[in-house]
Parts: C-alpha cells; structure tokens; sequence
C-alpha cells in the first residue's frame, strides 16, 4: 500500500494561470508549469507526474498527497457529473444524482465560503466537501445551514491506494464503497422531498409493525 506523503503530482499551473494535468502538457521544462504549491519551476516527468526542477522548492513546498487526491476527486466529479449518496437518516436508501453542470471551488459569497465542489441537478443546487485529513468544521456547517444548503462530505481518510499515482479508477472504487454523509439537507428540493418519502415510509412501516405485528411460529 502507499502512504499520501508518497504520493506523485499530477497537476500545476501553466503561465497563463490554469490548472493543467500531466496528461496535457510537454515532457520536461517544456511543459513551462509551476507547482500549485510553492510556485517553483516544475518539469514533467517521463512517468506522468511532475517533479520539482530544484531542490530547495521541493523541500519548501506545502503541495501534500491530500492536495493531489482532492484534485483527482474534484477531476473525477467534474467529468462523470453522477454520485450516490445515502437518503433518509433511518436505514437510508441509496440514490444516484446525475448532475447539470460542476463547479470547482466557486465562491458562496454570502457566506464568503468556497465549497470544495458545487453541483447543479435540474436547478437544486448540492455541495460536495472533500474529507482527507480536515473534516469540514462546525462553523462552516453552520453557514452552510444558514443559507439552506445541502452538502454532502464524502471521507477519504482511509483511502487505500497501491500506486504512487491516484487514478481514477482507485476514486470509482472507494466511492462505490462509500456514499458520504449529509452535513446539511435544504428544507425543499429533491433532495429533500427524497428524505421526507423516505422517513414516512420507514414510519408507515413501523405503525404497521405495530399495530398488526408477524404472527409467531407455535413450537
């Protein structure tokens, strides 16, 4: 198994300000990129990462194996457009969400909060956080509710990976594994109307446990 701290860059910053993968640019100097991190000169490596052209900017540099995977799953989000995620908070059911349109860190200026992921479907608008090592804290939640918006946090603390390179493959699994947990759920919209049918189902169900329980098997 490999450890984040072990794990390769595969994204950095052209000239012009844009975030470029590996797969995007020239090998060596010529991919004429900087690290996200630390702003030293990069040069792409044969072996589809990027190292740091000198020393003392690898060794200053605050880029993290966290930084990488919360790249790769916001990559990931922002290409298949698709989660699934848990409804209802009694014996949940799981539902896909295909999504519109993804945006990568926009700005919730009226909270002046940038969510990790923020998703479209059919106009209702869902956040996506990112846990790795940081779980999203009690005072950003408490924005997140006062605006009435529903975020899901997906944790990626125990990844597993067995490659010095996340792929994509390696985040299809672990969230065919994982289906988040639900910081906050706005009062309407699908999301909502989903919880709600699914709660009075689980209570009908429990009524009628009640009220006309399985006749027991006499010995």
């Amino acid at each position: 198994m490999i450890q984040l701290k072990a794990v390769k860059m595969t994204y950095a910053q052209s000239r012009d300000g844009q975030i470029v993968s590996i797969a995007n640019v020239h090998t060596g100097l010529e991919c004429d990129c900087i690290c996200i991190g630390c702003h030293g000169r990069l040069s792409a490596v044969n072996q589809w990462h990027f190292s740091h052209h000198q020393e003392i900017d690898e060794a200053n540099c605050q880029w993290t194996g966290e930084s990488e995977l919360h790249f790769k799953v916001k990559e990931y989000l922002e290409k298949h457009k698709q989660i699934t995620v848990p409804i209802g908070f009694s014996n949940p059911s799981l539902f896909a969400i295909k999504f519109d349109e993804v945006l990568l860190e926009k700005s919730l200026r009226s909270i002046k909060r940038i969510p990790d992921i923020t998703c479209y479907s059919s106009g209702e608008r869902i956040i996506v956080e990112i846990k790795v090592t940081r779980e999203v804290d009690k005072k950003k939640i408490a924005d997140y509710k006062k605006v009435n918006a529903s975020v899901i946090e997906f944790d990626f603390s125990d990844v597993v990976l067995f490659s010095d390179v996340v792929s994509e493959v390696d985040i299809e699994n672990y969230l065919k594994m994982h289906n988040g947990n639900w910081l906050s759920v706005a009062p309407v919209g699908e999301v909502a109307e989903l919880f709600q049918a699914h709660e009075r189902s689980i209570t009908k169900s429990l009524i009628q446990g009640v009220l006309c329980p399985s006749p027991r098997n006499e010995p």
